[in-house]
């Protein structure tokens, strides 16, 4: 992270982060494409291993389903990564509209996980509860075997699982592409701002952070 540079007065700016040193490029990075296209390489490969097992989900081995687990486990921490990465570029300029169609299409990838995910759910609720507490006892699961457990637990109480997918994949275009545009809408606008006798255009959110200045003359 570093120090913005500093205003007249000889104040430091506020930290950014250096988002350069984890992709290179910003939102037209090539490596960060690169990366996107792989992780949806990635999730299609898994989405289709898991619909060729569907039929037999009764007759997975523990071996099979914790390789599942982990498999999705290792997925999450992509999706998340080129999630959040797509929200600081947003972040850092309102104005990249390149950032926020990657902001959309991580919000594909991220429904394409939570459909695979409910996906496993179906296949541990064809499992015996004696072969599920089994399978929380196995070493490579043991520490995560309370959010298992609570997934089960959770999945048992779902609508049945074509219906939770239905759900997740109207989501991407329903509310989170609305609340894309609300925020694509919010940080195209700017309003003029005086302050200390010098009048600047400033975005909404900016505006907004001048709200919890403690100088009240600024939040007046």
């Amino acid at each position: 992270m570093s120090e913005s540079s500093g205003a007249s007065t000889g104040k430091k700016g506020a930290p950014r982060w250096d988002l350069e040193s984890v992709f290179p490029g910003g939102s037209k990075s090539e490596e960060y494409k690169q990366y996107r296209e792989n992780l949806k390489k990635d999730l299609d490969a898994l989405e289709s291993r898991m619909k060729s097992i569907k039929d037999k989900a009764d007759q997975l081995n523990r071996g099979e389903i914790i390789s599942l687990i982990e498999e999705l486990q290792d997925l999450h921490q992509k999706v998340e990564l080129v999630h959040s990465f797509a929200g600081c570029l947003s972040a850092a300029d309102v104005k990249d509209d390149h950032a926020y169609h990657v902001y959309s299409e991580s919000q594909g990838y991220e429904s394409q996980w939570e459909n695979l995910m409910t996906t496993l759910e179906s296949f541990i609720l064809e499992m015996s509860d004696s072969a599920w507490e089994n399978l929380l006892k196995d070493d490579r699961v043991k520490r995560i075997s309370f959010y298992l457990d609570e997934l089960r637990r959770i999945a048992k109480i779902k609508m049945p699982p074509d219906k939770e997918a239905l759900v997740l994949d109207l989501a991407v275009n329903g509310y989170h592409a609305w609340n894309n545009i609300y925020t694509k809408m919010a940080g195209d606008s700017s309003v003029e701002f005086t302050e200390n006798g010098k009048s600047e255009e400033i975005s909404l959110g900016q505006l907004a952070l001048k709200m919890a200045s403690p100088d009240r003359d600024i939040r007046k």
